[in-house]
């Protein structure tokens, strides 16, 4: 009976990556803008993920010590939780990339089709007003 919930959260595990990915490719296949807005998008990736470069760091440490005092304070037979510590550390390292890539490919896009949108609508707004005045 235990086995099945193994089972079920890989297999929940891979039909959320999945769904991770889909989205990932459907954002990435949006126009990114012109020129302009992809540099500043461009900009915003390389600092967010230098802000991620260097909070991994500090977290290095700290995720490190972590590991080894489980190793150590737990009994043999659980010194193993200190390297799953590790591995659900580097999991969440993985997420946290992948999330912050996506957002940031997001963002551009995101202020491209708005940026559209308030074009048009200004665009209906004048051209009523300009047939109001005929």
């Amino acid at each position: 009976m235990d086995e099945i919930w193994v089972y079920s959260a890989i297999g929940a595990a891979i039909i959320a990556l999945l769904f991770a990915l889909a989205k990932s490719v459907w954002i990435k296949k949006q126009d990114p803008g012109d020129e302009a807005l992809q540099e500043i998008g461009r900009a915003v990736r390389e600092g967010a993920m230098a802000f991620l470069r260097r909070e991994y760091q500090v977290l290095a440490i700290f995720t490190i010590v972590v590991a080894i005092l489980l190793a150590l304070i737990n009994q043999p037979e659980l010194r193993f939780v200190g390297v799953s510590f590790l591995f659900g550390a580097f999991c969440s390292v993985l997420a946290g990339n992948f999330g912050m890539r996506v957002a940031t490919n997001a963002n551009t896009r995101t202020a491209n089709k708005r940026a559209k949108r308030v074009a048009a609508r200004i665009a209906r707004r004048i051209f009523r007003r300009v047939g109001d005045g005929t």
